[in-house]
């Protein structure tokens, strides 16, 4: 906006009143006279052509316009002249007979503020009303002319001062300036005067409505410009006058002194203060990459949490290797859905690596799995073996390689199922006598179980596998302080509680044998009081030649033995009677044995286990 400095109201030229009238009526117009200049520097503005707006008011802050003209002046260092009316005739209705307010715009910018009162010279328009000499038809006929003014009364006389010139020529009266202070345009047009004030500062009230231009400057006394002189377009609430690089414009000021709460140091540069900037006053989504501090950063590695501070360290980036020293769990995975919480495939048939290892160097155990579903039956640890190496497979230096518990007596600790092979299979390599697969019982069960729900074989020892020359079973009693039995063998069906068969026919095999200790007077075989009865060990048809020992027995109490088929030549039963019991051996022949013509069988009764006594029986 551009302030615009007016002087002058020279007016109409005045003549006398005579001459006026004679020439017709007086002309509605007045001379208007101002300077542009921009405010920033305070120079002229550029010489040409510029548009100025003039209108008029019935009030200074009135808003309704009376009238209004545009012109287009010419401006000759920052002067301009022009003649209100001139161009848009003032109405009838504008009497001049009371106060009336300027308003100048220029080059279409906003009219400048505060408005200017016209001054008295043209309210002189309003003599154009002495035409018709309405006043003078109220004057007395004595009436004479004005001989006095101000309260002087007498002749008048007119003088000029400071470069005004008072000339009189028979009735005519010239008023002129100094040709000093006449200004001309580009096409030698006088122009009014315009006021270069040298000298001390101009007092008392100064009225702007333009911009103040030209070479120069104008200053104003301190405190002259009151807060209602300054202009309120583009103010708003809190907002200041400032200066914003290149003009004075309204604005929010900036603070001054010492920072404080989120800054510090002092305005008009201020820094943040430590510690200032938190979590809340970080919009989302607002920190960049670029804002990430790549110090102690390596190649690959990611932000994450150590437990105490947000570090830079090792992604997940395969191949991994990190080493943590925490007590937190350092990989935890939970699964809330119906997919595995984890898997781990090898898919080369020629790698021999294991797909997940795990090893431990503390005391805790290597995998630890848990099913905390008491409802569920599935498998703790389930392995599927495609080829033919095992499905599970552990060894332990000094421990137990494979230790199954249950607290449920329908269930079992470790459990092999077979549906064509060996369901489970302990094997001893060691050579240091102890076994491939113990049964241990520290209550009141059984150290080791075998059942047959079918025709199978509960439990089966065997011998001779591969050349070897071991026991097929054995059963001991190691506490000498225990009258319990080393073996036990019961039925509840129709068959042999226990039946021992030699099964090779080509050599001189035994189907049973007893021993104890010569001198401790135990028994090597006690049979309860009743009915023995006997079965051939070997496979027995008519007139089957039987050479060997048919039956070693201790009968404790009366015994009656049958012998059943025929015995033939070299059939010997064996009795051994530690009690001196009577021991009967009978045949299906009633009261006899049924011998061939020329054969005898030989029955030996033992009354000591230490002496021995042959008694022939002859037919």
């Amino acid at each position: 906006m551009k302030n615009l400095l007016w002087f002058a109201m020279c007016c109409v030229i005045i003549a006398t009143a005579t001459k006026l009238y004679s020439q017709g009526s007086v002309p509605h117009a007045m001379s208007y006279q101002g300077v542009l200049a921009d405010p920033s520097t305070g120079k002229f503005l550029p010489d040409g052509n510029y548009k100025i707006v003039v209108r008029l008011y019935e009030g200074i802050n009135e808003e309704a316009v009376i009238y209004s003209e545009t012109q287009r002046v010419v401006v000759v260092r920052g002067v301009f002249n022009m003649i209100i009316g001139s161009v848009n005739p003032f109405p009838s209705t504008m009497k001049f007979d009371r106060a009336y307010f300027l308003g100048v715009s220029v080059n279409g910018g906003e009219e400048m503020k505060p408005r200017t009162a016209l001054t008295a010279s043209p309210y002189a328009m309003y003599a154009e009303n002495a035409g018709t000499a309405e006043v003078a038809k109220s004057l007395s006929p004595d009436a004479s002319v004005v001989t006095g003014i101000n309260n002087a009364n007498g002749n008048i006389t007119l003088k000029g001062d400071n470069g005004i010139n008072v000339a009189q020529k028979g009735n005519e009266i010239t008023i002129t300036a100094d040709p000093a202070l006449i200004q001309f345009d580009k096409s030698g047009n006088k122009l009014q005067n315009t006021i270069y004030n040298s000298g001390p500062e101009i007092g008392g009230t100064l009225l702007m409505n333009g911009t103040v231009s030209g070479n120069g400057y104008l200053t104003l006394n301190n405190n002259s410009i009151a807060l209602g002189k300054l202009s309120t377009t583009g103010a708003a609430n809190n907002k200041s006058i400032i200066y914003n690089g290149s003009s004075i414009v309204w604005g929010n000021p900036l603070p001054g002194g010492t920072a404080s709460g989120d800054l510090t140091g002092s305005y008009p540069n201020p820094t943040i203060a430590a510690n200032a900037v938190t979590t809340t006053k970080i919009a989302n989504g607002n920190v960049t990459l670029p804002k990430i501090s790549t110090a102690g950063a390596g190649t690959d590695q990611v932000i994450k949490f150590d437990g105490t501070d947000v570090v830079w360290g090792n992604g997940f980036v395969l191949p991994y290797s990190n080493s943590v020293n925490s007590a937190s769990t350092l990989f935890d995975i939970t699964q809330t859905g119906n997919g595995s919480s984890g898997r781990f495939a090898i898919n080369n048939s020629g790698n021999v690596s294991s797909a997940l290892n795990a090893t431990t160097n503390g005391i805790g155990n290597g995998v630890s799995v848990q099913l905390t579903n008491a409802s569920n039956g599935a498998r703790g640890v389930d392995v599927m073996q495609a080829g033919v190496g095992p499905g599970v497979f552990a060894t332990s230096a000094g421990g137990n390689a494979v230790w199954g518990i249950t607290s449920s007596i329908s269930a079992a600790g470790v459990i092999g199922d077979n549906t064509f092979g060996e369901a489970v299979v302990g094997r001893n390599r060691g050579g240091n006598g102890v076994g491939a697969v113990v049964g241990r019982n520290d209550s009141s069960g059984y150290g080791c179980r075998g059942f047959n729900t079918k025709d199978g074989i509960g439990v089966l020892g065997q011998a001779g596998i591969s050349g070897g020359t071991g026991v097929g079973g054995r059963f001991e009693n190691v506490n000498a302080a225990n009258g319990n039995d080393a073996l036990q063998a019961a039925t509840n069906g129709t068959g042999w509680a226990g039946n021992f068969t030699n099964a090779n026919n080509s050599s001189a095999s035994r189907g049973i044998r007893i021993s104890t200790t010569a001198g401790q007077g135990g028994n090597a075989i006690s049979i309860a009081n009743g009915t023995l009865s006997l079965s051939r060990q070997h496979p027995y048809t008519s007139n089957t030649t039987i050479d060997d020992n048919i039956l070693v027995v201790t009968a404790a109490g009366n015994t009656t033995i049958p012998t059943g088929a025929p015995l033939v030549d070299g059939a010997t039963v064996w009795v051994i009677n530690n009690a001196g019991a009577v021991v009967t051996i009978t045949n299906t022949t009633v009261g006899s044995f049924n011998v061939d013509p020329g054969r005898a069988v030989q029955l030996l009764f033992v009354s000591t286990v230490s002496g021995a006594n042959w008694i022939p029986v002859q037919p």
